[in-house]
C-alpha cells in the first residue's frame, strides 16, 4: 500500500506483534540502541550539548522543507 491509498485500504494499527518483533527487526534495534548509547557518550564530552541539538533540528527541518518541496504539486 502506497501513501496514495484510501484510509478504508490501510492496515489496522497497532500492527500485530508477529509482524514488528521479528529476530531481524530486534536486531536493528539492539544496534541502534548501541549507536544512542554512544552518542550520549560522545555529547557529554561537548561543552554545549544544545549546539548538538539544534544541528539536528536544524538538518531535520531542512529535510522536510525538501520533503515537502519534492512532493508539492507544480503552482
Amino acid at each position: 500500500m502506497g501513501h496514495k491509498a484510501p484510509h478504508q485500504q490501510l492496515a489496522k494499527l497497532p500492527p500485530l506483534r508477529e509482524l514488528v518483533e521479528t529476530i531481524e527487526i530486534l536486531r536493528q534495534t539492539n544496534k541502534a540502541t548501541a549507536a544512542l548509547a554512544e552518542l550520549k557518550g560522545i555529547a557529554k564530552t561537548i561543552p554545549n550539548q544544545a549546539m548538538l541539538i539544534n544541528a539536528v533540528v536544524l538538518q531535520e527541518s531542512c529535510s522536510n522543507l525538501q520533503l515537502i518541496t519534492y512532493y508539492s504539486p507544480p503552482p
